[in-house]
């Protein structure tokens, strides 16, 4: 990196590059300039400083003979003390600002799950660290070597070519990346940094997708009537705005070893009519998620061929002949460009005004990896666009459920176990049955064959779920009906309904030893079964009750 002075204040020719699906990576002023960009502004939020993450502008000089650089604001009372600000730079920082990304991901409709995101990196790395053992180890920032999982750095972990997403089962402030080599911290640290953001407080924002999203980062902008999802571990600040609306859709459960905590996900959209609406949801946006909430004054709506959209853009599933897109805009003077990855390649694109602040936009078919930049004098957006990589899966798997009696089993939550606490199932194709108890995966069914298989000891708050390929969806679950139990019985009023009964006297029954070892929060209860046994005498309406507190401790 440069440290050249301009009008007081160093500039740069490295900075952290924001595209629109949140994706960061480290670019040259000189890349940025072949791709064909203008001047960016520092209020368009397209560059970071790679140390102090302030945003920086791009500032690309009229005489292409001189070159182009990232430089900072002027130093105020609120701006943080950067080395590249000024003076000389700190090497150690070259590669401070790549770090990775969070997602959240839907595990079963109801179910979400954390993921950290590393990205692709040189098949030769790859070769050199399964041989030379290089680890990378995923560490709370605040409790190092306590909280942390471990990753061996070889094909089966990491890509080449894509992105690989490791399952984050504890939530930090800040996460360390941890190598177990100086060497490997050397050149692994240049793709997947050292310290990835986290999640503050318990809340978080994400980007809005149908299996999940992109956490958002300190200081991005989010937009207003866009859908977005919301994670939070207590109630959402924003339950007392009338213009946001959110829905719970689903719950992540996170557990470790020394505890367990359940955040909900909403799905949320800020909704402000006018100024002053806007600007409390601002600055609510601002102190509870560090986040800035601006208008959204262009929309942009793929319309043909099919797509999927997905973190980094826009993937389509046919790569011949022009894309459309509807443009809805309220700003002025808006200007459409589109570049695809190669230096000083800019594509026409047509527009045609539809009336009402709408407009068809016309792109040529895909040939590589496609940027549209639409510039206001207001507004800047970029959309990465891209042909779909992965095969398309033409079939559904049909699972089938019934009980020992032949009887179909609808999928869905029930009150009542099944008949023999068993039921059977089997599928058209090859799938996983998983069998949850109390939150834990208790066992594995693999389905290979059109054989029925039986999953048998069901007991109350088990789960039955599917996994189809990455995908996981509820088949059934049991859940207690909602009424008091005897365990919730208070030990006093248990007792002395216990010690009132007079006979006729029996036999203490077998499993009355087990119950006596799962009472231990109710001691007066416990003493009296224990003269029971001593005895050898017990009364037979006591069995009622017993009986039923037995099959609630034990099953």
């Amino acid at each position: 990196m440069s440290n050249i002075a301009y009008k007081g204040v160093s500039t740069m020719n490295r900075a952290i590059y924001i595209d629109n699906a949140g994706q960061r990576r480290i670019v040259t002023a000189r890349e940025i300039k072949d791709l064909g960009y203008p001047s960016i502004r520092m209020t368009q939020r397209c560059f970071q400083c790679p140390e102090c993450r302030e945003y920086v502008a791009f500032v690309r000089p009229k005489d292409d003979n001189h070159e182009s650089f990232f430089r900072h604001g002027m130093m105020g009372v609120n701006n943080r003390e950067c080395s590249l600000r000024v003076g000389q730079i700190d090497s150690s920082n070259e590669y401070g600002g790549v770090d990775l990304s969070i997602y959240l991901r839907k595990a079963t409709s109801t179910d979400y799950e954390l993921y950290m995101g590393f990205d692709a990196i040189n098949t030769s790395l790859l070769t050199m660290g399964n041989e030379k053992g290089w680890q990378v180890a995923i560490s709370d920032a605040e409790n190092k070597h306590i909280r942390e999982t471990i990753y061996h750095v070889n094909s089966n972990n990491f890509s080449h070519n894509s992105r690989r997403f490791k399952k984050l089962d504890f939530i930090s402030n800040n996460y360390l990346l941890i190598y177990n080599k100086d060497e490997a911290k050397e050149e692994l640290r240049k793709w997947w940094g050292s310290d990835v953001e986290g999640i503050k407080n318990g809340s978080a924002l994400f980007r809005y997708t149908a299996y999940g999203g992109q956490k958002f980062r300190k200081g991005d902008i989010i937009r207003t009537y866009t859908e977005y999802l919301y994670l939070d571990k207590d109630k959402t600040p924003f339950e007392y705005f009338s213009d946001v609306d959110y829905e719970l859709l689903g719950e992540l459960l996170i557990r470790d070893r020394f505890s367990q905590f359940t955040y909900k996900i909403y799905k949320i959209e800020f909704r402000p009519e006018g100024e002053g609406a806007l600007e409390k949801l601002r600055e609510t946006c601002r102190s509870y998620l560090d986040l800035e909430l601006e208008p959204n004054l262009s929309t942009f709506t793929p319309i043909w061929p099919p797509c999927v959209r997905g973190d980094e853009g826009l993937s389509y599933l046919e790569e011949e002949g022009e894309m459309l897109f509807l443009l809805h805009s309220t700003a002025e003077d808006i200007d459409i460009i589109s570049r695809i990855d190669i230096a000083n390649f800019q594509e026409e694109v047509e527009k045609t005004d539809l009336g009402n602040d709408n407009y068809l936009v016309s792109v040529p078919g895909i040939t590589d990896k496609k940027h549209i930049i639409i510039s206001t004098l207001q507004d800047f957006n970029h959309i990465t666009i891209a042909s779909y990589e992965y095969r398309i899966q033409g079939y559904r798997n049909t699972i089938s459920i019934w009980d020992s009696y032949k009887k179909p089993i609808a999928k869905g939550k029930f009150h009542s176990l099944p008949q023999d606490r068993t039921i059977w199932i089997t599928a058209k194709s090859k799938c996983n049955i998983l069998h949850f108890r109390k939150g834990r995966l208790y066992k594995r069914y693999k389905i290979r064959t059109l054989d029925d298989i039986a999953i048998d000891n069901i007991r109350f708050n088990d789960e039955i779920i599917a996994q189809d390929g990455f995908k996981r969806y509820l088949l059934v679950c049991y859940r207690r009906p909602e009424k008091l139990l005897a365990s919730d019985v208070d030990d006093s009023i248990l007792y002395e309904s216990l010690r009132n009964l007079r006979g006729p006297l029996i036999y203490p029954p077998i499993w009355l030893k087990e119950l006596l070892l799962l009472l231990k929060d109710k001691p007066k209860t416990s003493a009296l079964i224990k003269n029971y046994l001593h005895s050898n005498k017990y009364p037979m309406d006591a069995n009622i009750k017993l009986i039923k507190l037995y099959r609630e401790r034990v099953l």
